[in-house]
């Protein structure tokens, strides 16, 4: 009868520990993500194509244009969620769709709308969302291996600094 006790509390503290360590960290979630068409062009090159990624600048609809249309790059956007007490930063993203996968910011200087690669991740403070969207944080595809074409899903694998490796569908849809 002892042993049979002492199973039934091991059991019970054991399922208690689960809990506290859902509630320090890896309460992280990833929703709504979702990334523009784009069409691979044959031949198309980094030379070929203004693309707005890294110390380029472009404005505000140049860089919407450049978007839409397609070549070598693509983007993806989603809602993070960290429903823990514990600060996170997302890392780093990689896909099998695009040679690279870079988190990439959008911002205004002087009028001119430039998008920059975000150093040290995207902080995802504790009891807070961040979504990444148009116009602002998001993440770069960079060499698309296909094209992404409206109705298709892919698989993005993020790294968070504590909530370890998530893999999440995309959906190509329009905006």
């Amino acid at each position: 009868m002892l042993i049979g006790f002492t199973l039934v509390l091991m059991f019970m503290l054991g399922a208690c520990g689960d809990d506290d360590d859902d509630a320090d960290g890896g309460s992280v979630t990833v929703s709504d993500a979702w990334s523009r068409p784009a069409v691979l062009l044959e031949g198309a090159g980094d030379d070929e194509m203004e693309s707005p990624e890294g110390d380029a600048t472009a404005g505000e609809d140049s860089m919407d244009e450049t978007m839409d249309m397609g070549g070598t790059n693509g983007v993806i956007y989603v809602t993070i969620e960290n429903n823990s007490d514990v600060d996170d930063v997302l890392l780093s993203a990689t896909t099998d769709v695009a040679g690279t996968a870079e988190l990439h910011n959008v911002t205004m200087v002087e009028g001119v709308m430039q998008m920059r690669q975000v150093d040290g991740g995207i902080e995802v403070p504790a009891g807070e969302t961040v979504v990444l969207e148009p116009g602002g944080l998001h993440v770069m595809l960079i060499g698309l291996t296909r094209s992404l074409e409206e109705g298709d899903t892919f698989d993005v694998d993020f790294e968070f600094e504590e909530a370890g490796e998530m893999t999440v569908e995309v959906e190509v849809r329009q905006p």
